[in-house]
């Protein structure tokens, strides 16, 4: 139902219908959820040889990012990530690692603030600890 009818004499205002409301709630309902940045503590490799801090948004089953590393003798490495979770799995890559050694990391994601997988690089699979330290 119309809140400023043609009748009541509202020419050239906004018009307000009930179809209207509707729209933009499920509108903001739904895109409430859509994104979610996180920053993560990243440790990987025998010993924690690499660690550092990774920027990431989770959109729908997309994640994207950016991550700013140290290497095993404090050299800086720095790399765009990409990748999807899929049945509840992560595959994440490295984009353009500074170092170009490129890397996948795959882990079962959930609910837990500190997540256990392997990073593969190289042919060699390490370990690759997650700790979601907070969300931006």
């Amino acid at each position: 139902m119309d809140r400023y009818p043609a009748s009541s004499g509202a020419r050239g205002r906004f018009r307000y219908t009930a179809s209207m409301g509707a729209l933009l709630l499920s509108g903001i309902v739904l895109s409430a959820g859509i994104a979610r940045a996180e920053t993560w503590t990243v440790v990987e490799g025998d010993k924690g040889a690499i660690h550092g801090i990774w920027q990431v948004t989770i959109e729908g089953s997309a994640i994207t990012g950016s991550a700013a590393m140290l290497a095993p003798k404090g050299q800086p490495l720095n790399y765009r990530i990409a990748g999807e979770i899929r049945d509840g799995k992560l595959v994440a890559h490295r984009v353009e690692p500074s170092d170009r050694s490129p890397c996948t990391y795959v882990v079962e994601m959930g609910r837990s603030e500190k997540l256990a997988g392997s990073a593969l690089c190289g042919g060699t699979s390490y370990p690759w600890h997650v700790t979601r330290t907070g969300k931006r």
